[in-house]
């Protein structure tokens, strides 16, 4: 009888420790199953929502395989799921998904500011090519006050405009209009270096008038040799009581970047328009990358006091103002 029942408890124990290892089989597999499938899916969790609910949806979706194997796995090691906005591949094993919750590997959005765009065309690359921010939210945020010595008690969209620093950016799912500008004025902050600033002091420039500068350059000059001896010639300019006579500044006024500019838009009655009036622009008319603030900072010295650009960019400079005339007639007169 004894024998019996030790036969019977073994027996037992063996198919317990089989049921076990089955068990275990089919939750490790379960965790770490990969589908066929590299389809990507965006999935959502709002703040509160329980993991019943959030591994209920992440099923019916087809992100994960099993319900009972994602709570259990989450059980067993302590974790908590966190909200945001998700992007995951259907190839992804479970165990991969529940970990990028867990961690709050919410999905980022990367932009790129190019060098001389400006606030406008910030706005519109962010709405409709990012599809991140509506124009309306951009420039309500432009209006906020931020913190930076380089604006001490200036705010708003004018202000602004040539101190968003040109980069790609990294936003997260919950990143606002305000924090996008927070980055953009901090990564600036960095760039203006006290080697900058010297050579804007240097100059006889503030930092403002040394960014509304190297807005100029940014626009007028392509390469940086270009735009460090375009930098010098328009200081020397500024020196001399010269006007600029920067095309790119009437263009900003009219906002058209391509067309061929007539004698009516040179004379467009403007702050900005430096075929009219002397010295700088009241602002800064892009907002420029590291290379042209560094032209300003230390430019290209020179006899040249003219300069124009060909349609491919190659410039062309002058000391007298007949030599221009005579770049004028052989590189745009056509």
């Amino acid at each position: 009888m004894k024998k019996k029942i030790i036969a019977g408890i073994i027996i037992l124990f063996f198919m317990l420790a089989l049921l076990a290892g089955s068990l275990f089989a089919w939750y490790d597999l379960s965790l770490n199953k990969k589908s066929g499938s590299h389809e990507l899916v965006k999935f959502s969790i709002s703040e509160g929502e329980k993991t019943t609910q959030i591994g209920k949806r992440l099923k019916d979706q087809g992100i994960i395989s099993d319900y009972l194997v994602f709570i259990a796995y989450i059980k067993l090691e302590h974790l908590t799921l966190k909200a945001g906005d998700y992007e995951f591949s259907k190839s992804n094993p479970m165990k991969d998904i529940v970990d990028k919750i867990a961690k709050g590997d919410v999905k980022t959005h990367r932009i790129t500011v190019k060098e001389g765009w400006s606030l406008e065309g910030i706005a519109k690359y962010l709405e409709e090519e990012k599809k991140l921010f509506k124009t309306g939210e951009f420039n309500k945020a432009l209006g906020y006050e931020y913190n930076y010595s380089f604006l001490r008690g200036k705010n708003g969209k004018e202000n602004l405009e040539g101190f968003l620093f040109p980069d790609t950016y990294e936003l997260n799912a919950k990143s606002t209009a305000y924090d996008l500008i927070d980055m953009m004025l901090k990564n600036m902050e960095s760039r203006l270096t006290s080697e900058v600033k010297e050579g804007f002091t240097k100059q006889g420039l503030s930092v403002k008038e040394g960014v509304i500068l190297a807005s100029v350059v940014e626009l007028e000059g392509q390469k940086e040799e270009d735009r460090k001896l375009i930098a010098g010639i328009l200081l020397e300019r500024l020196k001399s009581g010269m006007r600029l006579e920067a095309d790119a500044t009437v263009r900003y006024v009219i906002n058209d970047w391509n067309k061929k500019l007539t004698i009516d838009d040179l004379s467009i009655d403007s702050p900005y328009n430096t075929r009219l009036n002397e010295g700088l622009p009241p602002g800064a008319i892009c907002n420029p990358g590291e290379v042209s603030l560094k032209a300003v900072a230390n430019p290209t010295e020179s006899d040249y006091l003219y300069y124009l650009s060909e349609k491919n960019g190659t410039m062309h400079y002058a000391s007298t103002s007949e030599e221009h005339n005579v770049n004028v007639g052989q590189y745009l007169n056509y």
